[in-house]
């Protein structure tokens, strides 16, 4: 991969590796998101252009998180902003209050799930990563992201109907 190569996996995947830092560790976004593209261009020569560059871009991503989490026993995951349109100019207040709720309570969910439920939620639905690249990123097969991926929204839906939500 040469300087120009970087430049346009920069320009591609930017954003969306951003939004998943911002998910992974709302406070430090930032410094993750550059050390990750830092820790990528120090490695451009090992990285195969065609072998799953998204992938391997988060799992750099999901290593530095990790790394720093060890290093920092007291870091800890803020609330988590979900996908979920919060609100809209078409809603009544009480519906958007309702909606701010609700994304609140799903986002506390997401941050209490375990890891290894959490990262793969968090790359389907905020980085938009496919199944297969998720599996590609953490070493896993396709199957056990579907299965984590189900077992994590069957989770997110009990807490919040044991709440009182529908």
């Amino acid at each position: 991969m040469d300087y120009g190569s970087f430049c346009q996996l920069v320009e591609e995947h930017g954003s969306a590796l951003y939004k998943f830092c911002r998910k992974l560790s709302p406070n430090d976004a930032d410094d993750l998101y550059q050390e990750t593209f830092l820790r990528v261009f120090q490695r451009l020569t090992l990285v195969e252009v065609n072998a799953g560059i998204k992938s391997y871009l988060f799992k750099a991503c999901i290593n530095l998180w990790r790394s720093s989490c060890r290093h920092n026993a007291l870091l800890k995951l803020e609330a988590i902003d979900t996908a979920l349109n919060i609100a809209s100019p078409e809603l009544l207040p009480l519906d958007a209050a309702i909606n701010t709720e609700l994304s609140a309570q799903v986002s506390d969910e997401i941050a209490k799930l375990p890891e290894k439920f959490r990262i793969p939620l968090l790359m389907h639905y905020t980085a938009q990563l496919s199944v297969e690249e998720i599996a590609r990123a953490m070493f896993i097969p396709s199957g056990t992201v579907k299965s984590r991926l189900f077992k994590a929204r069957n989770l997110i839906k009990a807490r919040l109907e044991n709440l009182g939500y529908e």
